[in-house]
């Protein structure tokens, strides 16, 4: 079993565009394929929010007319 620390911190460095997909998946020991899977699951779930780091999802900019 794939330890759960190097699992987000692979999924959290994919969401930031930080990593590729093998550069995650050798991190945490797996397959390709499978953490294709994960991270595809994970970012469809909604674990991995745009507001965990502070990102905000919706923005208004004021024209000041």
């Amino acid at each position: 079993m794939t330890d759960n620390l190097k699992l987000t911190e692979a999924l959290d460095m994919l969401y930031k565009a930080r990593w590729n997909i093998p550069q995650a998946s050798a991190h945490c020991g797996l397959p390709h394929e499978e953490m294709k899977k994960l991270f595809s699951r994970e970012a469809t779930v909604g674990r991995l929010l745009p507001q965990k780091w502070g990102i905000p999802t919706a923005i208004q900019l004021s024209l000041g007319l």
